[in-house]
């Protein structure tokens, strides 16, 4: 069975994994992921398979960016959504295609 996200269709988890992973290590700290860019589709619909979609989705999306991991024990990169609100949330991908 394929993934469908946004208007791509994956037909594992792993291919999932490897296309966030690549346009993730792609991008440079700051990068914006806006409305008009079909990886702002994919990551929309894949927040709502993450286990606290609610939470991070709040107030609506209005982008996505990258930014640093929150936590201190692993330094990387991961996608951070922006809010209509103005606030900020770290998203884990991982989690989400976890749940697909």
């Amino acid at each position: 069975m394929s993934i469908k996200l946004g208007n791509e269709l994956f037909p594992t988890k792993t291919s999932v994994t490897g296309y966030i992973s690549k346009h993730l290590q792609g991008a440079e700290m700051g990068d914006d992921v806006k409305e008009g860019d079909e990886l702002f589709w994919v990551l929309k619909d894949l927040v709502y398979s993450h286990p606290k979609s609610e939470q991070k989705i709040g107030t609506g999306i209005k982008r996505f960016f990258v930014g640093e991991t929150p936590n201190p024990n692993w330094r990387g990169r991961c996608f951070w959504i922006k809010r209509w609100d103005g606030s900020t949330e770290d998203f884990s991908t991982k989690k989400a295609i976890d749940r697909l």
